[in-house]
């Protein structure tokens, strides 16, 4: 016979009386017993905080502008020269892969 066995199903451990009616009593007394701590934010703390994140975003927002507009600088004309010097092999390849395009036959 094993100790499970002369256990049986009793559970060995005992809660004392009046534990769970008491617990939250105790615990609300040590919480107001305990000094509370006021954390006083400088200005200039929280606004050297805010400086940065603001600097941050418009950082952000100046060079994605930037670099989104570098991109977009190439014209028509300029297109229009550079597909003329390809080869016409090349020329009538690129129109035959793109003549069934959605996007740019609308």
């Amino acid at each position: 016979m094993s100790n499970l066995d002369q256990i049986g199903k009793r559970t060995p451990y005992k809660v004392p009386e009046g534990f769970f009616e008491s617990s939250a009593d105790l615990i609300m007394a040590r919480i107001e017993q305990e000094p509370r701590k006021v954390v006083r934010r400088r200005f200039f703390t929280s606004f050297r905080a805010y400086a940065a994140a603001a600097a941050a975003a418009i950082i952000l927002v100046l060079g994605s502008i930037f670099i989104f507009n570098e991109s977009n600088n190439i014209s028509l004309n300029d297109l229009n020269e550079d597909f003329m010097r390809l080869s016409s092999a090349d020329r009538d390849q690129i129109l035959d892969m793109y003549e069934d395009d959605l996007f740019l036959n609308f």
